[in-house]
C-alpha cells in the first residue's frame, strides 16, 4: 500500500509532476479521463481532474506516477471526500487542507476509529438518505455535497415573498390613508378660507427670489475678481 504525504498543490506544481513520462500540464484530456475511470473516480470537470492528480503525485514518494498506481484507492474514504472538497472550493490544496487529509489518511487514525464504524456508518447513512445521498459512496457524496454549497444562491424577488408583501402592501395603505386625510383636511381649509392655501406657495416664491437674488450678486461680484486676476 503507497503512503501518501500531501502537502500545497496548485497549478504552478503541474511541470513537476508527470503520469506515464508526460507532464500533467500537458496531459491531454482523454489520457487525463482515462486515468481517472482507472482510478474509479467520480466524474469530475478537467481543471480539478488535473489538480487532484497533481496532489496526489506531489503526495506520492516520487511525483513520476504510472497509470497504474491505486493512488486513489489508498485513500481513506473521508480523505477522499476532503481532497474533492479542497479542489472544488480552493481550486488548489492549501497547507491546512494538506495537513487535514494527512491527519485523516494515518493508519493508526483509522483504526483506531475502526470499531466504531458500524454506528458511525448508521449515522452517515440516515445523513446521507436525509440529503438525498442515496447509495452513494461517502466520497462522491461530500463531493457532490461539496459542489452543492459552492452553487451561487438563487436570487427570489422581493415580492414572491408573502412578509415582504404584506410590508409592503401595510406601507402602501399606511400611505393612502394619510394622503386621503391630508386632502380632506386641505378641503375644509379651502372651504374655510381660500386665501390660506395661497401663503404657502407665496412662501416658496419669496424664499426663491431671495435665493435668486443672493446668487446673482454673487456671480456679479465674481466678475471683477476674476478681471483682476
Amino acid at each position: 500500500m503507497v503512503v501518501l504525504t500531501f502537502r500545497e498543490a496548485s497549478s504552478a506544481c503541474f511541470d513537476e509532476c508527470s503520469l506515464d513520462g508526460e507532464r500533467i500540464a500537458a496531459l491531454p484530456q482523454p489520457v487525463l479521463r482515462s486515468w481517472t475511470a482507472t482510478q474509479r473516480m467520480p466524474d469530475l470537470p478537467e481543471p480539478a481532474a488535473r489538480m487532484v492528480l497533481c496532489a496526489l503525485a506531489l503526495a506520492a514518494p516520487s511525483p513520476s506516477l504510472s497509470s497504474s498506481d491505486a493512488l486513489w484507492a489508498s485513500l481513506s474514504a473521508s480523505a477522499r471526500g476532503l481532497l474533492l472538497l479542497a479542489v472544488r472550493r480552493e481550486g488548489c490544496v492549501s497547507a491546512g487542507s494538506a495537513q487535514a487529509l494527512n491527519l485523516l489518511n494515518k493508519p493508526q487514525v483509522v483504526g483506531k476509529y475502526a470499531p466504531l464504524a458500524p454506528p458511525h456508518a448508521h449515522t452517515l447513512r440516515r445523513a446521507r438518505d436525509a440529503l438525498g445521498g442515496g447509495d452513494a459512496p461517502v466520497d462522491e457524496w461530500l463531493g457532490a455535497l461539496g459542489a452543492l454549497l459552492e452553487e451561487p444562491p438563487r436570487a427570489t424577488r422581493w415580492y414572491a415573498s408573502p412578509p415582504a408583501a404584506a410590508a409592503v402592501a401595510l406601507a402602501a395603505g399606511f400611505v393612502l390613508l394619510h394622503t386621503l386625510v391630508l386632502l380632506r383636511a386641505l378641503q375644509h381649509v379651502h372651504a374655510a378660507d381660500r386665501t390660506l392655501l395661497l401663503l404657502p406657495l407665496l412662501g416658496l416664491g419669496a424664499s426663491a427670489a431671495v435665493g435668486g437674488i443672493a446668487i446673482g450678486v454673487n456671480k456679479l461680484s465674481e466678475a471683477p475678481r476674476r478681471k483682476r486676476i
